[in-house]
């Protein structure tokens, strides 16, 4: 599995208890819709730095898709579960200035196949997360932010680990707290990247793939940021509602977003080993500003984390973030009315859908070409 890591959080704007919280917001607009955030998960939450964590990737992507302004704040810690981070946030929310929160993003792993973990993170929602959010903010969103498995991942897992977060859902409701609890089924979304058969535009998962993962212990990278990011807009918001705003293809969006190079795991980790790949601190000219100020990360065999390589955007050749926007709507809209019909009828028509998302031209209304 994915490992969460012990790194500790890239931003620290306020500290809450033992945990480092982060704040993003884009800037605001005269006339745009604002909404608050509150993310809660450990370093696959508050990374990849690059976009700002998971945070500041969302808060971007719904800035550019759907025209909100998403103020995103986080109660996060290296290796942490919700059971460890239950005391933060419990004081986040037992504040008395009143905060209400839209949305609250509670990361809660792949889903455990072992029923001893899988039954400490039931008894975790039911008798703390799910009755603390009944009583302080019973009308907000509840996203179950679902991460990925590990390349390694025997085939057939992953139905096993869907219906282990769908007990996370079901526990959380039964226990009274908030009326709306969705599923951002991220894991699901690597895997349709990974066979790259679903999704109704080309994909070149061997390249695509192994450029998601930022280092061998699973952490994501900007590449991956920005589906995960992708993910829990569209099923916060909803996907009708995101395609109906969208001033230009989802794909385009994130690929303006996404950065010139960033930093991947070892050659072989997540597929065959590239020779000519570079490393992750040649070069380091060509990297984004502030990325080799890490001291951990210029150890090389020293560090915590190996070294990793760097993967450029231009490598990964043209239709890349467009595939990311398939598999995202794709995997959004298992979690949406309708999505239990799993025949091929009902399967193709939801991927023609997800490649209309991430490639349809803009409304023309809204195109526009400066002279």
């Amino acid at each position: 599995a994915a490992a969460a890591g012990g790194e500790p959080s890239a931003s620290s704007a306020m500290t809450v208890g033992g945990s480092s919280g982060s704040s993003t917001t884009a800037a605001q607009q005269p006339g745009r819709r604002c909404r608050r955030l509150l993310f809660v998960g450990n370093s696959l939450t508050y990374q990849p730095k690059e976009l700002g964590g998971l945070p500041g990737a969302v808060a971007r992507i719904a800035a550019a898709a759907v025209g909100e302004d998403w103020h995103c704040e986080s109660v996060t810690e290296g290796g942490a579960d919700l059971l460890d981070l239950w005391e933060d946030f419990e004081t986040r929310l037992l504040r008395g200035n009143g905060e209400v929160w839209d949305v609250i993003v509670l990361q809660v792993g792949q889903g455990s196949l072992e029923e001893e973990s899988r039954f400490a993170m039931v008894e975790v929602l039911s008798h703390r997360y799910g009755p603390l959010l009944r009583e302080r903010q019973p009308n907000c969103q509840v996203v179950l932010y679902q991460t990925w498995a590990d390349p390694g991942q025997l085939p057939g897992e992953a139905a096993l680990l869907h219906q282990a977060v769908e007990v996370y859902r079901a526990s959380l409701l039964a226990a009274g707290g908030p009326g709306e609890v969705l599923i951002a089924r991220v894991g699901e979304a690597f895997r349709l990247v990974r066979e790259g058969t679903q999704l109704g535009v080309p994909v070149d998962g061997g390249r695509w793939y192994p450029a998601l993962f930022k280092d061998d212990s699973g952490h994501p990278s900007a590449f991956a940021g920005l589906l995960i990011a992708a993910v829990v807009v569209l099923v916060s918001v909803g996907v009708d509602e995101v395609c109906s705003h969208l001033p230009r293809p989802l794909g385009q969006i994130l690929s303006a977003i996404l950065p010139a190079s960033w930093r991947t795991a070892s050659t072989g980790y997540a597929g065959e080993v590239e020779l000519g790949q570079r490393g992750w601190l040649d070069g380091k000219r060509t990297l984004p500003a502030g990325l080799t100020h890490d001291a951990d990360e210029d150890l090389g065999a020293l560090a915590k984390y190996p070294p990793g390589m760097r993967t450029e955007k231009l490598a990964l050749g043209p239709g890349a973030c467009d595939a990311l926007a398939a598999a995202a709507t794709l995997a959004s809209r298992t979690d949406a009315p309708g999505a239990s019909d799993h025949s091929a009828q009902a399967h193709a028509t939801r991927s023609d859908a997800a490649a209309a998302l991430a490639l349809a031209p803009a409304p023309a209304l809204r195109r526009w070409r400066a002279r």
